[in-house]
């Protein structure tokens, strides 16, 4: 046998053991190992028998590629394991020991031990002392994966070891293959780290959730993994001169140091705490704070007749060893003293000569001197006390990648032009409305043909990019796919990382790991070399002059939006610093013009990254550039009554009324009514009405033809809610439109030019009669028309948000201006709100002012909201009496049911040890009879006597608490139920007990 992996299984047998009687038995194995070199037995007789387990080894490395011969032999129920000639055996097992099945070389069946295949070469190979055909095995159907190579075997880790951070090479026949350690990291040699570098760069991939994360602080670094803790969301920026809100990840660093740990007393010696920040060591809080923007740590010193002294007598350290002598300062030797104190002329509070306890205290922000590692305090003279809080380091921010020097791209077609990307990572964050946009592209800035060697990265939909590399004859190209938009607005982080061997793209939480071609990134010629240096990275477009043709780029437009943060070949990229005078397109800062949304009234915004549209969410009733006017708001509610219309004139105001869009809303009960009349004074008309109660009808005359359309909905019109109905003036044509549902009519409007008598020739059709004026004019009547001169019925309910073309009709004005709300009153609120009738009763809407009527005639009830109950007020011996006849058909039924409502009052001391009867009712004939009552406890109790039996049911509570109860009795033959519900003040039953 021959190989160089130190960890393989050899030959793998199961075993069968059987007792002495033979009836019993039990499984087990022989498996021949190779453990960090060296072979090893693992002998197992029976896996039920722990105890019995056993593992052989020899002192013989056999990982060394060396040809060795090894023998295993089960005799006797004892196994041999001899290695070169050096043997050693197990311990004789006591039952019978048989082979169970086939000798499997180079593999096992257990799921566990797979991924420790063997990789070498075995010949001479012999079982049960035959010899293996090695040319019929590997012709036969047991052989998977072999090779018949006179064991060609190379040491590929030998001579070139590509593994990373830690990772175990395995050399497999081929090539080489990396075991990542712990599976922190990926890719073909373990280069690309699996976590990222701190809890901001967390947050920009998309984590919103705060809780324990794992961070790589120096990412392909030699420096290992750690648990931190991650603040996600928004925090309080400090600087020293002011306080923002930001978004971000903080990642938080708790140490050894407890709080309120006293540091000074008569009792203490000097003493120095050296701190530990849990799962860190100084390299990687030094890592931390370089790639973060900011981080602080809370500093606090309570004191009693116990000075500070900083600098004297008391002094910290940071992670480099820096000294450390101030609190909040930033200032050597003192404090964070407020302005309007200064301390009272000393450099800290605690350095005062007084005997009250004081504190000084603050945050430390200097990342170069965080986190502090190690606090010394010598003690004064005086016999005083004092204590230390030092609270966690907290971080956040890119020092790399700060969202503060970011660019917007305004126009499309603009683009910055930047040195190529030659080495090291990628990385990008960019924020657009948009797609099909192009982000990065890099190739020559002249070429003559076909672009051999070219990058680029553009958003082809709104969940993907595409990232694209073409060098020489090798292509490569890859779609990303994120779960959340990326034409919404918001920022997006894309990092591309690359080695010889893989290609990793993270699109914020998605990341793709491609393999790339052998030979990938090497350079095939000089010609190669100096194009080069003629090549340029574009961020947002590219010129005109780039030959692109066949590039994928077909229907890619430059991009608009927002970007930050490029580090490329090892170093970020100040963007704004780029930005000159001569390209106003592109502006310093990303300012969102749709952040807070400046469009009213649920109208969205659109961002043009110099200025916003705002797309109204009802575009015929809501007008201006912020959607600020919503013309529903004026409404109006008619009576029905004659006279109940509004009239408007028209002829200066909107001449071509007769031919523009109209827009009207309306709510009611009724089946018919007339909505909208418009006329001028040679008979061209338009008239919207409703027909039924699920359609819309718009007439209108096409010179001397009535022309009649209607638009039919799945939706009821007259349920007393709101509905709009829009007739557009479509390219001349007319579209009607109600509730979703359309229809175009493809006949012109108007166009009489001459007053005749009988104008129309199928008059059948009209059903407005008013005389015309004899001069020009146009006027509109809403509601109805005057002098009830229609056939269709005046509109009961209410109108909103009438429009003809851009003018807007002041229906509340109008209304008020009649001085008759009898007719029109200029307000229309809804009056039939959730429990405006109690107890079951029919509200009847009347709108105006929320005006409504409650029918209470079928709910037993009374007033206005039917909220007064019938009853009657017994006291003590009070008894109501009423005698009735059950009709004929019920007197030999054998059901009963029997409600009522009751609420009464706590019992008097008097009848405290009395039963106390609500109802009872007795046959005048026999004995049958219902009682109910309540018991001394307060629950209530149901008698009834069915002819020879007196049932009794009681129902638990205390029912005389002064609330209303609803108490209900069925019988159906032997079966009975009682139900008492407990009531609310509207009626409604809030708990139910049986």
């Amino acid at each position: 046998m021959r190989t160089f992996h130190k960890n393989s299984i050899v030959m793998s047998v199961e075993l069968l053991s059987r007792g002495g009687s033979g009836s019993d038995f039990d499984f087990g194995s022989i498996k021949l190992w190779v453990v960090d070199g060296y072979p090893v037995v693992q002998f197992i007789p029976a896996a039920t028998e722990d105890h019995t387990k056993q593992n052989l080894t020899v002192d013989r490395m056999v990982s060394d590629g060396q040809l060795h011969d090894i023998q295993v032999t089960l005799n006797n129920s004892e196994v041999k394991l001899q290695v070169d000639g050096s043997t050693t055996h197990s311990r004789r097992y006591y039952a019978v020991l048989e082979s169970r099945g086939t000798v499997i070389l180079g593999y096992s069946l257990d799921q566990i031990d797979r991924q420790h295949g063997f990789v070498g070469c075995m010949q001479g190979i012999k079982i049960q002392g035959q010899r293996l055909d090695a040319i019929a095995v590997m012709e036969s159907d047991d052989a998977v994966g072999l090779l018949l190579d006179g064991c060609q075997l190379v040491d590929h880790c030998s001579e070139n070891n590509i593994c990373e951070h830690g990772s175990v090479c395995l050399s497999d026949w081929d090539g080489i293959h990396c075991l990542c350690e712990n599976n922190h990291y990926e890719g073909k040699a373990c280069h690309f780290a699996k976590y990222a570098k701190n809890c901001e760069e967390y947050y920009r991939m998309g984590y919103r959730t705060s809780g324990i994360y794992l961070i790589d602080v120096d990412g392909v670094g030699p420096l290992n993994h750690a648990y931190v803790q991650c603040e996600m969301g928004g925090h309080l920026e400090s600087g020293r001169s002011r306080r923002r809100a930001v978004q971000g990840g903080v990642t938080r660093l708790e140490h050894n140091f407890e709080l309120n740990t006293t540091v000074r007393a008569p009792w203490l010696p000097d003493v120095q705490y050296l701190l530990n920040y849990r799962g860190m060591s100084r390299a990687h809080l030094a890592q931390l704070t370089r790639i973060s923007s900011h981080c602080e740590q809370y500093l606090e010193y309570g004191c009693q007749n116990a000075p500070l002294q900083l600098s004297n007598r008391t002094w910290f350290k940071s992670t480099t060893g820096e000294i450390v002598d101030y609190i909040g300062s930033h200032i050597s030797g003192s404090c964070s003293c407020p302005p309007d104190t200064a301390c009272d002329g000393e450099h800290c509070y605690c350095d005062l000569n007084r005997d009250g306890y004081l504190y000084d205290k603050g945050y430390n922000r200097e990342r170069k001197q965080l986190p502090i590692m190690e606090m010394t305090f010598i003690q004064t003279q005086r016999a005083g006390i004092a204590h230390m809080t030092l609270g966690p380091l907290r971080c956040w921010g890119s020092s790399a990648q700060s969202a503060d020097r970011s660019v917007t791209f305004t126009q499309a077609g603009i683009f910055l032009q930047l040195r190529p990307w030659l080495t090291g990572d990628l990385r990008l964050n960019f924020k657009t409305h948009g797609i099909n946009y192009l982000l990065l592209y890099q190739g020559a800035e002249k070429s003559g043909g076909q672009e051999k060697d070219v990058f680029y990265v553009i958003i082809n939909s709104a969940y993907s990019i595409r990232v694209h590399f073409s060098r020489g004859t090798h292509l490569v190209s890859r779609d990303v796919q994120t779960p959340t938009r990326l034409s919404e607005g918001n920022w997006h982080s894309l990092v591309l990382e690359w080695d010889l061997y893989n290609l990793r793209i993270s699109l914020d939480s998605t990341r793709i790991m491609m393999d790339l071609p052998d030979g990938f990134w090497s350079r095939e010629s000089d010609e190669e070399e100096g194009q080069e240096e003629s090549t340029s990275l574009y961020l947002g477009s590219l010129p005109y002059t780039l030959h692109t043709r066949d590039l994928g780029l077909d229907g890619i437009q430059g991009f608009t939006g927002c970007m930050y943060g490029l580090v490329y070949n090892g170093s970020p990229v100040d963007l704004p610093s780029l930005v000159g005078s001569s390209v106003s397109e592109i502006t310093k800062g990303c300012m969102s013009y749709c952040w807070p949304n400046p469009c009213q009234n649920g109208g969205v915004c659109q961002e043009n990254w110099v200025s916003y549209t705002c797309r109204c969410s009802n575009p015929w009733a809501h007008m201006g550039n912020n959607c600020e006017i919503d013309i529903t708001k004026d409404a109006v509610t008619f009576s029905g009554l004659p006279g109940a219309s509004l009239q408007f004139d028209l002829t200066y105001k909107q001449p071509k009324a007769l031919s523009a869009t109209v827009v009207i809303g309306f709510r009611t009960f009724q089946t018919e009514a007339l909505l909208l009349y418009m006329h001028d004074h040679l008979s061209n008309f338009v008239q919207l009405e409703l027909a039924d109660a699920h359609t819309i009808i718009v007439t209108f005359n096409d010179e001397r033809r009535i022309i009649r359309e209607a638009v039919r909905t799945d939706d009821v019109l007259n349920d007393g809610e709101w509905k709009q109905v829009v007739a557009e003036n479509y390219y001349n044509f007319t579209r009607l439109m109600v509730e979703g549902h359309s229809k175009v009519i493809e006949v012109r409007r108007g166009r009489l030019k001459t007053y005749t008598l009988n104008p129309f020739i199928n008059s059948d059709q009209q059903t407005v009669f008013i005389s015309r004026p004899a001069a020009p004019s146009i006027h509109a009547y809403v509601g109805g028309v005057k002098g009830g001169a229609s056939t269709t019925s005046a509109l009961v309910g209410c109108i909103r948000g009438v429009r003809v073309g851009n003018f807007v009709f002041t229906l509340q004005d109008a209304a008020t201006s009649q001085v008759n709300e009898t007719l029109v009153a200029p307000v229309c609120d809804k009056g039939c709100r959730e429990m405006a009738c109690h107890n079951n009763g029919i509200c009847h809407e009347k709108w105006r002012d929320g005006q409504f009527q409650c029918d209470c005639d079928k709910s037993g009830f009374s007033g206005r909201r039917c909220e007064i109950e019938p009853s009657v007020l017994v006291e003590g011996s009070t008894v109501v009496r009423h005698t009735f006849q059950l009709p004929l058909t019920e007197r030999f039924s054998s059901s009963e049911r029997l409600s009522f409502r009751f609420k009464a009052q706590p019992r008097k001391p008097e009848a405290a040890n009395k039963h106390v009867v609500l109802i009872y009712i007795a046959s005048s004939k026999n004995k049958d009879f219902v009682m109910i009552k309540f018991l001394e406890s307060g629950k209530i109790r149901l008698e009834t006597n069915q002819g020879s039996t007196t049932f009794r049911m009681d129902v638990e509570g205390q029912f005389e608490d002064g609330q209303p109860h609803d108490f209900s009795y069925i019988r159906e033959g032997s079966k009975m139920n009682v139900k008492v519900s407990r009531l609310d003040q509207f009626g409604n039953a809030v708990s139910i007990l049986m």
